[in-house]
């Protein structure tokens, strides 16, 4: 780092205040700023200045960023002063600025910028300082006023700091941050999440100036953000983002050439609105350059006359002041008067001379943002040795606007890097949100629009750095609105409104094309066939499929074992129909004469394996009278649910089975009519206990059908409710807490929904969703929710077993998690979901192993699955399963001793047993003596701790290469455990990853939850049956709504009539 002599003892000028001394080492001429005269100004730009109490502040001042930083509704405003202490000024509304410095906001460090960003998605804005004289800081926002200094590794850079800028380069969800150095190298960070940022620079991103600023845009429209960095007499450079963390340069394409000249500051904006970014440079006592962008990668040097010929220019930024429709531009001068420069239609006029915004003050920092709410863009100017300005915009007269704040989901939080489109008076105009604009300074987190005259909106569009691409029902002009993320957009097309009557709806690949067709049945109309040929749905409805019989209820199934899906439909008052598909999209009905074609009144039946012996079993829903379940003994049913919660005498409309809880077994959903309550009934073991009462799930609404669906792929089924006449409901499962997310998202369809039914349709990897409606367009819901969760799709091909695998259970292992998923012939309120296994993993990216128990008795492993998650696979029923047929550990009084065995053991190369201390202990192999006896190995270990429980896991490997993993499992050593108990939480306090130990005295269902000192549950560690032992589990700090911070916890274990709670300290 260069040190000058300080002259009169005041601070040493940051690094872009230092462009003299630099020009003159690199022999360039400083002209005076009188040696030309720029055009004559014209006209007037009503700005007031609004400056009062400390927002005048008279530091220093180098950058300004609005930012609300408390989520009350108005912009508060951080000013970064060097030489002096930097300011926090909280809006009170009205435009009334609070001086609200306190701990590490009033950082002393020669601060040069400062940038607001989300970069932890737990909705509260955090900050990141630019010093040029020591490190720089992150300040995480706790809310409530709270900041603490969290700066580690690489972002406390000591690299002679000037800017910083967020963006999230690789669109992974996280905020990233680029830092510009005047004597080192610049810096791209990037975000790993749980506060973890690595330096990602490489080769080009390490430009090392003297660098002035950076500048972040998506001028090519493909989805990413490029870069443009401003360097002091050496080539200023832009950087195209070619995905997967590849910057390749362009600037001598893009720009043809990249202007040695003393660059200051660079913004990014659609003057010309034309739908691509153009580019102004602001140089020092130099011509300054504005690049439109004629799209194809090609930048033309605009002609904008001698309005920027020669001016000590320092920052830039681009605002409709005057609300017309085009961007204008603003630029702080050091030693002369700002400029305001009106943009009438592409052509520039100088206005405002003689007025506030022409502030003489020394200007070095600037941003626009509308403090006061009233739909036009003010200024706040830092000034240098001068009193700060905040101007107040009284120039919008009678023109109209739009405001649009975003919250991503998907993407950042903050909608960085975002781009919001908004069409009226037949002209569209972009605004992209911007994590760092001129130098050192950030316009507010919004965007932006002037309407001109226009009183109607005709579109408004995000398209968000995760990709989707979410329409907007148009708002109302002169308001502010805020657009949640969602990643659903509706894709209905053609047929697929079809307006009738819709009361049931199945997925399947009926014409074996490879992707999924629908059926859609409808009460009192016609029903109908979509075939879908490539995401195109062609309506394919002939002879009896368009049947009018009242129908209900449907169902896909391979019924007579041939290769293809027949269909079963169930009429409500009409003979039910079974239509079996004899190839080339001809179907007959074969049901007439039998038992089939009865003509009942119940309103939804569905399969389902309740006692896991391997057959399926029947629940089905009465209105008004007892509900039933049919076990099936070997081909003969009996009723259990008589006496029990299942016998349920509502007026039941739909129910679905699934393994909420994850632990092996299915749980059952009840959907009921006219106010009353649905159930849940969870399953213990054959044991159904109703677990909806006092929960989301109880919803007493006028619920019609239902569905699980894993939408997000966080590894736990969520559920879908239509409602009759009200908002549908969306339940997101966090660990065993259900949320309602639908609201403000097309999956709140409000058009009578009956049937619903999820599928993925386009093959992306997660689930979509149909929805019939009654007497009102249907709907399909493209889901784009998942983010980087990681997920497995599994189709079944039957050979002793039907077709398609309808029946079947699919249990995949991942990240040391079982879930299972049956494929189902009808769910719901006579719908389907798709015959395929949806498996979301979460941050899962292997497959310890995929487990399939064919309806035939079979049980089989899928071993080829060494290329991980993200993937689909077909797993084709053998006859000779490669499955291990025994894996146990039991306690022997020597050692615990691990038994296995394969039905076929020539398949398998070799075999590891593998054994880890606790959850958080790496996997280590067994090294003890091994026997065999009739088929069976026997390994007794030896070199284990009384009283402690351990994990073991089988690695296989098959003939072939591939592998086969087994467990893992649980054993202690010693004698048995006699007491539940709540063990050790070490460490405690922790910084880190923390191992939660507890002891199972009996079979029981057990649950462990972290709560916080409200007593509400921020994590779910373990909800299920453990047979006796001694157990551990792991907790990372994650938490429903991001990380959870540091502070006091409980740890609560809960057995049948009790429980036990310890105490636990987070300190990271």
């Amino acid at each position: 780092m260069s040190t000058e002599p300080r002259t009169g003892g005041s601070p040493r000028a940051p690094a872009r205040f230092r462009l003299a001394a630099l020009l003159a080492q690199c022999g360039c001429l400083i002209l005076a700023t009188t040696l030309a005269t720029p055009s004559r100004p014209q006209g007037m730009a009503p700005f007031a200045d609004a400056t009062s109490g400390a927002l005048g502040d008279t530091g220093n001042g180098s950058g300004v960023a609005w930012g609300d930083y408390d989520n009350d509704g108005d912009l508060d405003l951080y000013l970064a002063n060097y030489g002096s202490a930097n300011k926090l000024f909280r809006n009170d509304a009205n435009g009334v600025f609070v001086d609200a410095t306190s701990g590490p906001l009033g950082d002393t460090g020669d601060g040069s910028g400062a940038a607001w960003g989300d970069y932890d998605n737990d909705g509260y804005l955090d900050l990141y300082l630019v010093n040029a004289g020591s490190a720089n800081q992150l300040l995480r926002n706790y809310g409530s006023g709270i900041f603490a200094d969290v700066t580690s590794g690489p972002l406390g850079d000591t690299g002679d700091g000037v800017a910083a800028a967020w963006a999230d380069y690789d669109n992974d969800g996280k905020l990233d941050l680029y830092l510009v150095n005047f004597n080192q190298a610049n810096k791209l960070l990037h975000n790993l999440g749980g506060g973890t940022f690595a330096d990602a620079t490489s080769g080009l991103l390490g430009d090392a100036g003297p660098g002035q600023c950076a500048a972040w845009g998506d001028y090519d429209n493909d989805g990413d953000l490029d870069l443009y960095l401003v360097n002091s007499g050496k080539e200023n450079k832009l950087f195209r983002n070619d995905g997967g963390g590849t910057f390749v340069d362009v600037t001598s394409t893009a720009l043809r050439g990249g202007w040695l000249g003393p660059g200051r500051s660079a913004s990014w904006g659609d003057y010309d609105n034309d739908g691509d970014l153009d580019l102004f440079l602001l140089n020092y006592h130099q011509a300054s350059m504005l690049f439109r962008n004629d799209g194809g990668g090609m930048f033309v040097n605009a002609p904008i006359g001698d309005l920027f010929v020669i001016l000590n220019g320092m920052a830039a930024a681009w605002g409709d002041y005057d609300n017309d429709g085009d961007l204008d531009l603003y630029y702080v001068c050091e030693g002369q008067a700002n400029w305001l420069v009106r943009n009438d239609g592409g052509a520039f006029v100088h206005v405002g001379v003689g007025t506030p915004v022409a502030d003489p003050g020394n200007g070095q920092g600037v941003a626009w943002g509308d403090f006061d709410g009233d739909g036009d863009l003010d200024l706040y100017l830092a000034n240098s040795g001068s009193a700060n300005k905040l101007l107040r915009n009284e120039a919008a007269g009678g023109n109209h606007w739009l405001e649009v704040k975003l919250q991503g989901t998907v993407s950042n939080r903050a909608g960085i890097g975002a781009r919001v489109v908004v069409t009226a008076g037949g002209v569209s105009r972009i605004r992209e949100i911007s994590g760092g604009s001129g130098g050192g300074s950030q316009d507010a987190l919004v965007a932006s629009f002037g309407l001109g005259a226009a009183t109607v909106i005709d579109q408004l569009e995000v398209r968000w750095p995760s990709g989707i691409a979410q329409p907007v029902s148009p708002p109302a002009v002169d308001r502010v609105v805020t657009v949640k993320e969602s990643g659903v957009t509706d894709a209905t097309r053609g047929p697929l409104g079809d307006p009738g009557s819709g009361a049931g709806v199945a997925w399947g690949d009926y014409d074996n094309d490879g992707d999924l067709d629908l059926y859609l049945a409808n009460a009192g109309s016609a029903n109908r066939l979509f075939r879908n040929d490539r995401g195109t749905f062609v309506d394919a409805t002939s002879g009896p499929l368009g049947d009018d019989g009242n129908g209900r209820g449907v169902a896909w199934g391979d019924v007579d074992n041939d290769g293809d899906l027949d269909l079963y439909l169930a009429n409500d008052g009409s003979a039910n129909r079974l239509f079996r598909n004899d190839g080339g999209g001809s179907f007959l009905d074969v049901a007439a004469g039998t038992p089939l074609a009865d003509a009942g009144s119940g309103q939804a039946a569905t399969w389902g394996d309740s006692d896991d012996d391997g057959d399926l079993d029947l629940y089905l829903v009465n209105f008004g009278e007892p509900n039933r379940l049919f076990r099936n003994d070997g081909g003969r049913f009996v009723d259990v649910a008589a006496g029990t919660p299942l016998a349920d005498a509502g007026p039941g409309r739909a129910a679905a089975w699934g393994d909420v809880d994850n632990d092996g077994d299915l749980d059952l959903y009840l959907v009921n009519f006219l106010g009353m309550a649905n159930r849940l009934f969870r399953n213990d073991g054959g044991t159904f206990v109703d677990v909806a009462a006092g929960t989301p799930l109880a919803d007493a609404g006028n619920g019609r059908g239902a569905a699980w669906g894993d939408f997000d792929n966080d590894g736990d089924l969520d559920l879908y409710l239509a409602e009759f006449g009200s908002a549908n409901k969306l339940f997101r499962n966090d660990g065993g807490a259900f949320v309602d997310i639908a609201g403000g998202t097309p999956f709140a369809d409000a058009g009578f929904g009956v049937g619903v039914a999820w599928g993925d349709y386009d093959g992306d990897g997660d689930l979509d969703l149909y929805l019939a409606n009654s007497g009102s367009a249907n709907r399909l819901l493209r889901n784009q929710s998942a983010g980087a969760n990681h997920w497995l799709e599994v189709t079944l091909e039957g050979t002793a077993s039907n077709r398609t695998g309808i029946g079947a259970r699919v249990a995949v292992v991942a990240g040391g998690i079982t879930r299972i998923r049956e494929l189902s012939g009808g769910s719901g309120n006579g719908s389907q979901n798709a015959p395929v296994a949806s498996f979301g993993l979460g941050r899962a990216s292997a497959i310890d192993s995929l487990i399939v128990r064919w309806p035939s008795g079979t049980l089989q492993a899928a071993h080829l699955l060494t290329a991980g998650a993200d993937r689909r696979v077909a797993v084709t029923e053998t006859a000779s399963p490669i499955l291990l047929s025994l894996f146990e550990a039991a306690w022997t009084g020597e050692g615990i001793e691990v038994r296995w065995r394969f039905p076929d053991p020539g398949q398998i190369a070799a075999s590891v047993l593998e054994r880890a201390a606790s959850a958080l202990a790496p996997w280590t192999a067994v090294t003890a003596e091994r026997r065999e006896t009739d088929g069976t190995v026997v390994v007794l270990d030896r070199v284990v701790e009384r009283g402690r429980a351990y994990r073991y896991r089988l690695v296989a490997t098959h003939r072939d290469g591939s592998t086969l993993r087994a467990g893992p499992l649980e054993a202690t050593a010693g004698d048995p455990v006699r007491a539940f108990a709540l063990q050790s939480l070490a460490p405690n306090p922790s910084p880190g990853p923390v191992e939660v130990g507890f002891a199972v005295a009996r079979e029981a269902r057990v649950r462990l939850t972290v709560l916080d000192l409200q007593g509400r549950q921020v994590a779910l560690l373990a909800d299920g049956v453990y047979p006796p032992g001694t157990y551990g589990k792991a907790w990372d700090g994650a938490a429903a709504t991001g990380r959870a911070p540091p502070g006091l916890y409980f740890v609560r274990l809960e057995w049948p009539g009790a429980s036990a709670v310890h105490r636990l300290a987070v300190i990271h």
